[in-house]
Parts: structure tokens; C-alpha cells; sequence
């Protein structure tokens, strides 16, 4: 990244001096003018910004780079600030919860909870009986309810492939025993290449459960 004098910025240096993020790091005083193509990260993901032409921003990246700098009118800067508003209106979302029409949402939540370990960390007591469980972990959230707007899947005839719950399980084999001890099904079992077993069941309510042991976990 070709640098620029601090003093060309003072204007940002009084607008963001007083920033957390930039507080803790040694910024890089970039002319974005001279940048083609987009600078990098450290992960190789282009960095993101909201800017205007002439305007000081705080340009930050997926890694711990920082750059700050002024972005002159170019053909680049045309290109760049389309680029940047194409990101803008598509937000970084998080994964809140995965919603299930059943047919008796009260039943499966207290099933849920006895043996699956998950929580109800909301629920009404409105006709549809809306019931938010978590699992134990408190990294996921389902929502059970039943909501006469729609009919509700037939999930026991449903192949798992279109649609399955999955738990992480340390012992899949006793978490299988557990489950259909209390009234679940065995669908079938498969071990990937990698080691990693996928153990397929469903609840009484026919609704597929995988239980999983991964060889490398999906999160860590």
C-alpha cells in the first residue's frame, strides 16, 4: 500500500482519534485513488467501507488491518464507491432462529427440553403456544408453535434430506439409545470419509433428528 504523510489527514486523525478500534492499532495512511486493485485483508477478503469522494473513512477489513485515507475522484474511485454500495445493501447478518409448524408445540418443547437438553428461553400462551427452545450450548435457537395460517408438514412422511433438526453428540451411540428409550425412531446411520458418523432418528412427532460427531467440529 503506497503511504501518505499523516498530516494530508488531519481531518481524520480529529474525527476518529478518539475511536476504540482505531485507538488500539497502528493505522496506515493510504491515497485509495492509487489502490487497483482493492486492497486485500490478511484472509484475502476485499475490505469494506461507507465513503464519499474527498471524504476521510476508516476502512476495515475481516483482519486486524486498518487503513485510513482520503478517496480522490478516478475512474477507480467510481468503480470502488459502486463496489462499496453494492456491500452496503447487503448487511452482515447473524442467524437468530429456525422456526417449525407442529402440531402440538407445548409436548415437544417439555420433549425437547427432558431430552435434548435445550431450554425454553421464551414462549406465549396465544393459541399457537410460540415456544423459543435453546439448545444447551446457547449457540442455537428453534421456534415451535402452531399457526392454523398454514397446515402443518407432514414431517413423519417427510424425507429427512428436505428437512432435519442435527445436535451435536460427544457419544451418538448413547445419545441414540437415550433418545429412542424415549420414544423416538431410528432412520439410519452413515459414516462420512473423514471419520465423522451421522446417525439419523425421529421424534415422536416424526420430525428428523441427526445426531452428529464430527471429526472436525463445524464450529469451534
Amino acid at each position: 500500500m503506497p503511504e501518505v504523510e499523516p498530516q494530508e489527514h488531519k481531518a481524520c486523525r480529529k474525527t476518529h482519534g478518539t475511536s476504540t478500534l482505531v485507538a488500539q492499532r497502528d493505522l496506515q495512511y493510504v491515497c485509495f485513488d492509487k489502490l487497483d486493485p482493492l486492497p486485500p485483508t490478511e484472509s484475502g477478503t476485499e475490505l469494506l467501507l461507507v465513503i464519499e469522494v474527498g471524504v476521510p473513512v476508516i476502512l476495515v477489513g475481516t483482519s486486524d488491518a486498518v487503513a485510513v485515507g482520503v478517496l480522490a475522484e478516478s475512474t477507480f474511485a467510481s468503480r470502488f464507491r459502486r463496489r462499496v454500495i453494492e456491500n452496503v445493501r447487503m448487511p452482515m447478518l447473524n442467524l437468530e432462529h429456525i422456526a417449525c409448524n407442529v402440531a402440538d408445540p407445548a409436548a415437544m418443547a417439555a420433549w425437547y427440553v427432558e431430552h435434548l437438553g435445550m431450554r425454553v428461553v421464551r414462549q406465549s400462551q396465544d393459541p399457537s403456544r410460540i415456544h423459543f427452545l435453546a439448545d444447551a450450548a446457547g449457540r442455537a435457537v428453534i421456534e415451535i408453535y402452531r399457526n392454523a395460517a398454514d397446515a402443518i408438514p407432514d414431517y413423519a412422511a417427510m424425507n429427512p434430506l428436505r428437512f432435519h433438526i442435527a445436535f451435536a453428540a460427544a457419544d451418538p451411540d448413547g445419545a441414540r439409545a437415550a433418545l429412542i428409550a424415549a420414544g423416538a425412531t431410528f432412520v439410519d446411520e452413515r459414516t462420512l470419509p473423514d471419520g465423522s458418523r451421522l446417525l439419523m432418528l425421529r421424534d415422536p412427532w416424526g420430525i428428523p433428528l441427526q445426531l452428529c460427531k464430527r471429526a472436525t467440529p463445524l464450529l469451534a
